[in-house]
């Protein structure tokens, strides 16, 4: 402490503060030999310091003014060498070393000044007297330490003249010989006499840690590299940190091979002095063992992990000895390849690998988004009339960069541009016939226009990041035609069409425009009506619900009970049951609810309960699916789909719960009573003494109504025992296996009944034909598809027969997309598109007539959409091609192609680029339920028609879309590339039918299915993805969105800029082989890297003019590019520098 005060007043005494730092240093020297009890004013140390300060001082300056040269030598040259310093200095070491006698008068003149004085003689009071071995031994760790520093290696000879004259004095002779070795030029100081007498020297007690041969630190690691016993070099708390941090790595070097952790003990011994305050944890830092406790780990990866958590950065790698640093960054360069991937960012910018410290990102939660992919500044797709298709297109041209599928698809979903009338007048039909014919015909386009905005919503599905500032644009319901060739308008203006016919299609195209925008968007309030939103406030829901427009109201509570899916909040259930009427007590008021908008809010309550198995909830849903018409006038009008909504609800509520203990037993007999029908049951909801007074329209007999019920109750149960394996339940499902038993089932619901018994052995479901088969009796196998004999159609229902064919096969076709969602697999892709050309060709087929081509047109739409599913975000050509031809059917001849028909065929066109390719299906218990929901089998006959389904509900296929694109990007350029990935999945069953190597951007299987996911290419860093390592990087970054940083090795181009490889290929094969002559020039070495430090290497000091071309320099500079692109080939660049 006395030292620190003393140093403090010195140099900041009045005066001035202009000090060099040998002026410094020299102040420094007084005050530590003062207080060590030197005669300072009689040390020799201090006095030619002194000496050699006054004679810089008074060197004579030179003039700053331009001195005139002379190539001509003089006698003045030598004269001034005579005199400089550099000759004094250099007279005194060559004499100090060979002992010679000294003949020149300026080196005489320290022996003078040593006869003239007395000797001094030390104070053995001082405060530091008595501690001076450990001042020494200290001072000579910190100059071991000093070595270690190429920025502070001018400081040693400074702190060495220091060294010298204290191991002079206390009589330590090898410390004395230490120190000569590493400067000569300080012997002179030993012929002076010590003020320390042999009786001062016996009043210091030398400590027992100060060894007698003072610590090396080069000879400790070049002992520990060749295997020799060392002794353990001594540490002192924050005296010599970088020297254990040094000698731990290198004893991790040398036993590189070692299996087990290495005991660093015996290489560093810890000093603690006798009253020191040193915590003893903090001294210690972090140990091997503590930091690396696996042994399976690789050394290499030990080391390097080990430099990062000692706090070393790269900068300190640059100031270390060149023969330290080449070591460690020869380690660092060996992890490079295939490091952990659970070490933290820092450590891979040791390795230089910024892809992987890029993945920290990943781990901190996600934030607003601003823009995603720039979408709101520059569209990749743009025309002059907003199509609501407007978004950055970059990863869909990435994906399919071979064809224009995506300009064709948005062709297909446009609906803002009047369609084309391309009829001709015939010669025996007059103008006004042709005006109405053209109209006619313009009706049935009308048909398959309104059926464009919900294919619409997937494909943009997410796409868009909005300015507030700015209006959402909705697209134009264009049903209008233009007539060539003047492109007359042609509108439905002489022919009767139906009354608010574009009522539903408005409310589609309303939808799809809101779920364009991604919902992580940032100051998306209130202010926007946006479909999965928590922001909007409960004044502004009243607003909207108190119009009384159905179609809002039944958009506000589908979207706001999809926010909730699963929370049971108490405000949803209020709103909701105020449009439920078993939810009321039996004394409420009634109030007068549209019966789309009672729909919507069952469905919603299904929503927001999901998966709770909440008990009255549960009981309410079941009264509902049996709910008899009435009172009076009441429930009359689509009965079926409000049966069918409380069935799906009810499904969504008890979800996989199987039966347990929380599901009341009564409610699998319950279903499986509305599903095959039995004597009416009396009413057992809470309004049950209103529904005392029959319905004035519709009268019932005493059975219950299956028709209604039977497709909600058997859905329900599917749902309730999803993947529980019960047998017995699943027989409920089986059909019929006799023809007479089979009269008493409707066909259509065959379908349901073999996809409920597939959702209950959910893991029975093959991808293969013999397991869709299995599901025909054999009764229906045997005639299927057969024409008609007098034989045979006196004994066989034919029609009966072809139709149950036909549902079952959808139905197992359903199943079987369901089961592989998103996944893309091989098997069930082939398995689906051949049953879908099956029908397609059936559709075209009299025999056809036999099953009705209603049936046959929608199983064709079921399995179209089934393998829709399966390659759903793929951008698939054959299902493109096959909805592309579907959609062609218009007219008189194609009847049975109704509004529901292009709805489906356009939804699986749809699905192919959901959400512009980042998205894609998952087949969770939840996503499998909300597909159901979406895609259930009854579609619409006309644009208004909801009788049997609800055509809101066919939205909700958003609950089961997932993003997982992985999107590579270049780290050094930014630009999205290829690159290669391979899948390691987690059991056989998985990967069968998957790729195991795909092409990245592309979308991953289910993460569920995955146990790794490698990024392996021969033109860039490998990353890894493992479960239970860094998998939830893999996660959040996904669900964000976001980009994968690739590095690209040197040496290598992007698939972009050399596809087939040929460029990287003969720059390989011209560096490797020996028999040809080959200089690298400049331009070659730059087409191969994307390195700032190298291409600025190149540019500054390896180009040459062709002017000037010295034969010399020509072959200096071929010889270091040559070199220089080798280096870059083989990735070795910076070690090689070094």
């Amino acid at each position: 402490m006395q030292l620190l005060v003393k140093w403090y007043g010195a140099r900041n005494a009045p005066g001035p503060q202009d000090f060099s730092p040998a002026q410094e240093w020299d102040l420094f020297l007084v005050i530590l030999f003062t207080l060590l009890g030197y005669d300072v004013e009689k040390l020799h140390l201090i006095q030619n310091n002194e000496k050699d300060q006054f004679t810089e001082r008074n060197s004579p300056m030179m003039l700053p003014k331009k001195q005139k040269t002379n190539n001509c030598g003089s006698t003045d040259d030598w004269l001034y060498m005579l005199e400089s310093n550099e000759h004094k200095n250099s007279q005194t070491f060559i004499s100090n070393v060979l002992k010679s006698q000294k003949v020149s008068s300026f080196c005489t003149t320290p022996k003078s000044a040593t006869e003239s004085n007395s000797i001094g003689k030390i104070n053995v009071q001082a405060v530091l007297y008595p501690h001076l071995p450990l001042v020494l031994f200290s001072l000579h760790l910190l100059y071991e330490e000093l070595k270690l520093n190429s920025v502070l290696s001018e400081s040693l000879p400074l702190l060495g003249q220091l060294l010298y004259q204290l191991s002079i004095d206390l009589k330590f002779e090898m410390y004395v010989h230490h120190y000569f070795l590493d400067s000569p030029s300080l012997s002179y100081l030993k012929t002076v006499e010590s003020q320390i007498s042999d009786s001062d020297l016996q009043k210091i007690t030398i400590p027992n840690y100060i060894p007698r041969k003072p610590p090396n630190i080069f000879e400790t690691l070049n002992n520990t590299l060749n295997g020799i016993e060392i002794t353990a070099f001594p540490y002192l708390s924050h005296v010599n940190p970088r020297t254990r941090n040094v000698i731990y790595l290198t004893a991790l070097v040398a036993n590189e091979n070692c299996v087990d952790v290495t005991e660093m003990e015996k290489y560093i011994k810890l000093i603690i002095p006798a009253g020191s305050r040193i915590d003893l944890q903090e001294s210690r830092g972090k140990s091997d063992k503590e930091i690396l406790k696996k042994l399976e780990r690789p050394t290499t990866d030990r080391i390097v992990l080990l430099y990062h958590e000692m706090g070393m950065t790269k900068e300190d790698l640059e100031i270390l000895p060149p023969a330290i640093s080449l070591m460690i960054k020869d380690v660092m360069h060996r992890c490079r390849e295939c490091p952990p991937s659970n070490w933290p960012m820092h450590a891979y910018e040791l390795v230089d690998r910024q892809d992987l410290a890029a993945l920290d990102k990943h781990l901190k939660p996600s934030s607003k988004l601003q823009y995603i992919d720039g979408e709101t500044k520059d569209y990749g797709i743009k025309d002059e009339q907003d199509d609501g298709m407007e978004f950055d297109d970059t990863i869909l041209k990435l994906r399919f960069s071979k064809d224009h599928r995506v300009a064709e698809v948005r062709r297909l979903l446009n609906s803002s541009k009047p369609v084309k009338i391309a009829i001709v007048q015939r010669s025996n039909v007059s103008d006004h016939e042709f005006i109405e014919e053209q109209e006619r015909h313009l009706h049935t386009l009308c048909t398959r226009t309104m059926a464009l905005p919900v294919a619409r919503g997937m494909f943009t599905l997410r796409t868009s990041t909005p300015m507030i500032t700015e209006q959402l644009p909705i697209p134009q319901l264009c049903l209008t035609g233009k007539a060539p060739p003047r492109g007359t308008t042609v509108e439905l203006t002489h022919i009767d069409v139906a009354p608010n016919m574009n009522l539903w299609p408005l409310f589609h195209n309303g939808v799809a425009a809101g779920l364009c925008i991604h919902p992580d968007a940032a100051n998306i309030d209130s202010t926007w009506i946006v479909y999965n939103r928590q922001q909007l406030a409960p004044l502004s829901t009243y607003e909207y619900l108190a119009d009384c427009y159905d179609v809002i109201s039944v958009g506000l509570l589908l979207g706001l009970s999809a926010t909730h899916r699963g929370t049971m909040n108490v405000s949803m259930t209020k709103l909701l049951s105020l449009h439920v009427e078993t939810l009321l007590p039996p004394t409420s008021i009634e109030l007068n609810v549209q019966q789309n908008v009672q729909i919507a809010a069952l469905m919603g309550v299904g929503l927001v309960y999901q998966g709770t198995a909440h008990r009255h909830i549960s009981h309410a849903l079941l009264s509902e699916i049996g709910r008899p018409p009435g009172p009076e006038m009441k429930n009359c009008v689509n009965r079926e789909s409000y049966s069918l909504a409380a069935g799906l609800a009810l499904g969504l509520v008890i979800l996989g719960s199987g039966g347990g203990a929380d599901v009341p037993a009564s409610i699998p007999d319950t279903l499986h009573y509305y599903m095959v029908g039995g004597h009416t049951r009396p009413f057992s909801g809470a309004q049950k003494d209103k529904y005392k007074s029959p319905s004035y329209q519709i009268r019932e007999g005493d059975s219950i109504n299956i028709d209604v019920t039977s497709p909600g109750a058997t859905i329900a149960l599917g749902l309730m025992y999803f993947n529980t394996g019960n047998r017995a339940v699943a027989e409920w499902m089986q059909p019929p296996d006799t023809q007479y038993l089979l009269e008493f089932v409707r066909p259509d619901f065959l379908l349901l009944r073999v996809l409920a018994k597939s959702l209950i052995l959910w893991e029975d479901i093959e991808p293969t034909k013999s397991w869709i088969s299995s599901h025909v009796p054999s009764i229906v196998y045997k005639y299927r598809l057969q024409k008609p004999t007098p034989e045979v159609t006196q004994n066989v229902d034919l029609e009966t027969i072809n139709q149950a064919y036909c549902n079952i096969i959808a139905g197992a076709c359903m199943a079987l997309g369901l089961r592989y969602a998103g996944t893309a697999n091989k098997n069930a892709f082939k398995t689906l598109y051949n049953y879908a050309q099956m029908f397609m060709a059936l559709s075209h087929k009299t025999i056809a007539e036999l099953a009705g081509k209603s049936t046959v047109e929608t199983c064709l739409n079921v399995v179209l959409l089934s393998t829709a599913v399966v390659m759903a975000g793929t951008g698939d050509l054959d299902i493109m091609r096959i909805c592309r031809h579907v959609r062609t059917r218009i007219g008189p001849a194609s009847g049975v192609v109704t509004y529901g028909s292009h709805l489906a065929s356009h939804m699986a066109l749809g699905l192919l680029f959901l959400g512009g390719g980042k998205y894609t299906l998952s087949n969770s218990p939840n996503a499998v339920a909300a597909l159901i929901i979406s895609l259930f089998p009854k579609f619409p006959t006309h644009s208004n028609d909801n009788r049997y389904h609800l055509q809101a509900l066919r939205h909700l296929y958003v609950l089961a879309a997932e993003p997982r694109i992985i999107l590579p990007r270049d780290i050094d350029t930014g630009q999205y590339c290829y690159a290669t990935i391979h899948l390691t999945f987690e059991t056989d069953r998985e990967a069968a039918g998957q790729e195991i190597s795909l092409q990245a951007p592309c979308l991953l299987p289910q993460l569920c299915s995955l146990k790794r996911i490698e990024l392996k290419d021969t033109r860039y860093w490998t990353i890894i993805f493992e479960k239970h390592h860094n998998w939830q990087q893999l996660k959040n970054m996904l669900e964000r969105h976001d980009f994968l940083s690739i590095k690209q090795r040197a040496g290598c181009l992007s698939y972009l800029e050399d596809p087939r490889g040929f460029r990287s290929l003969v720059a390989q094969t011209l560096t490797t082989e020996n028999a040809i002559a080959w200089a690298a020039r400049p331009e070659y070495v730059t087409s191969f890297t994307n390195d700032k430090t190298v291409l600025n290497v190149i540019t500054y000091f390896l180009q040459w003019s062709k002017r000037e071309t010295i034969p010399f320099e020509d072959i200096k500079y071929s010889l270091q590019n040559g070199t220089r692109f080798n280096c870059i080939l083989n990735t070795s660049l910076k070690s090689r520098d070094q």
